[in-house]
């Protein structure tokens, strides 16, 4: 309600006090229903807001689900490729004639060995000082790729003493 208006309706000699109560109350009628109506667009305008940032909420709820379920993929690929990589590693060792390659892996440097995709062997890699130094647990592969061990029955009839070259490993002697 303007006060210029308020001003006319009061300063009106001709209105009597009913009908200037009146018209008071249908001037502020007029400035309650046009705020009303400018509060509940607004209200509207909000409620909307609030509509589309739970959908938005939601999505994104949604795709942190996705990209954590991605990233356990992610994990579990990665551990099973470092585990096949390792595998081939301790593979190999053993083609190479190391009996037990799981002992030997953590020995050598592999940081510095390079997969050799067509020779299906690793360069880079210094594996003669095992071959020397625990002679007892390693023994040339046969032509076929295959190892022979060492024992009855199996053409070398000299068993080798694999409990001092054990121990020797364990205990890092070399």
């Amino acid at each position: 309600m303007k006060t210029k208006q308020l001003k006319e309706i009061l300063g009106n000699e001709e209105l009597d006090l009913e009908e200037k109560v009146s018209q008071i109350m249908a001037l502020n009628g007029q400035d309650v229903n046009s705020a009303k109506e400018s509060s509940s667009s607004r209200v509207q305008e909000l409620e909307s807001e609030v509509a589309e940032l739970k959908a938005k909420n939601s999505e994104l709820e949604t795709n942190v689900s996705k990209y954590k379920d991605y990233d356990e993929l992610a994990k579990f690929k990665a551990d099973t490729l470092a585990e096949k990589e390792n595998n081939q590693k301790k593979s190999y060792l053993e083609s190479l004639g190391f009996k037990r390659p799981d002992l030997f892996f953590d020995k050598v440097d592999w940081s510095k060995a390079k997969y050799d995709e067509g020779k299906k062997a690793y360069t880079g890699i210094d594996v003669d000082s095992l071959k020397k130094t625990y002679s007892d647990l390693y023994s040339e592969p046969n032509k076929q790729g295959k190892i022979t061990f060492g024992g009855v029955g199996s053409g070398n009839q000299e068993k080798p003493n694999t409990n001092t070259a054990m121990n020797n490993f364990i205990r890092g002697i070399n």
